[in-house]
């Protein structure tokens, strides 16, 4: 596992940068309620013991729900859920997988152009990563840092391009191993979401 000072530090700059950022664009007390597809993403993940050890690359698509609240200064509080069927390619073949995850996050909505209907956001996420198959199973620590171009095509909805590079460790459970195994791995890919600000 990893420290979690290096976190706090990031979030604590997002925060004090924020008074700076603030747009009449996104006000708050706004509601962001978002579904959306992860397109088509690389994982890398390796899977080791004294006894055994694999490096397992996954294709996976999903859907993506989000839910968020935008506090003072354009600052975004909220959620993540995710959903993904993974393809795991092995030494042994493929297998497929189900992964889930449950991310609280913080994001920051800056304005770009010469309206505020246009806004990028970097956000970092903490939480937790589970990924099931008939052959292993993992549950891990996620560490999610990206960032979206928010673009408004109405007055309270939004398409929302993001770019998202995540790291995990873990353990997984794999058939015939007394023990857990340590997991380490990272994904990065695109997502698409449509957003919603009620």
């Amino acid at each position: 596992m990893y420290s979690r000072a290096p976190l706090l530090g990031v979030v604590l700059v997002l925060v004090s940068l924020s008074p700076t950022l603030a747009s009449a664009g996104i006000e708050r007390g706004d509601l962001r309620i978002s579904a959306g597809l992860a397109a088509v993403s690389y994982k890398d993940t390796d899977i080791e013991s004294e006894d055994f050890k694999t490096t397992t690359v996954e294709i996976a698509s999903g859907a993506l729900f989000q839910f968020g609240k935008i506090t003072a200064n354009s600052v975004e509080l909220g959620l993540k859920l995710g959903l993904f069927f993974e393809n795991i390619e092995r030494p042994a073949g493929h297998v497929d997988a189900t992964r889930i995850l449950t991310l609280p996050y913080v994001a920051l909505n800056i304005p770009f152009g010469k309206s505020d209907s246009k806004f990028f956001s970097p956000s970092i996420a903490l939480g937790y990563s589970g990924t099931f198959s008939e052959v292993v199973d993992i549950h891990s620590v996620l560490l999610e840092l990206g960032a979206e171009a928010k673009f408004f095509v109405a007055k309270d909805a939004s398409v929302d391009l993001g770019l998202f590079f995540t790291y995990e460790s873990g353990t997984a459970d794999a058939g015939g191993f007394r023990n857990d195994l340590d997991v380490e791995g990272f994904t990065i890919g695109p997502r698409v979401k449509i957003s919603i600000w009620p």
